[in-house]
């Protein structure tokens, strides 16, 4: 399982474009060095949020990818211990 910190301070641009597009570039590149595994993503804020559950669907993996700067989870924040 994937697990991709989605708070707003993921919009920080301390690197090139922003922490949550440097992510996602860094994922989308692990994602074509993996074959024949089965992997999820969940996105946590305070909160964990599944996001794709564990597959072996590599293109459904990197459409999802491409969507986590547009979706909108319920609850704000970036203390998961709380």
């Amino acid at each position: 399982m994937l697990v991709l910190d989605v708070s707003a301070s993921m919009n920080v641009r301390d690197v090139e474009p922003d922490r949550l597009r440097r992510t996602q570039t860094e994922v989308a590149e692990f994602l074509k060095r993996t074959s024949h595994a089965r992997i999820g993503i969940i996105l946590y804020t305070s909160q964990a949020h599944l996001l794709v559950p564990l597959t072996d669907d590599l293109d459904s993996l990197h459409y999802y990818l491409k969507l986590i700067g547009d979706i909108q989870l319920p609850v704000a924040g970036s203390r998961p211990a709380e």
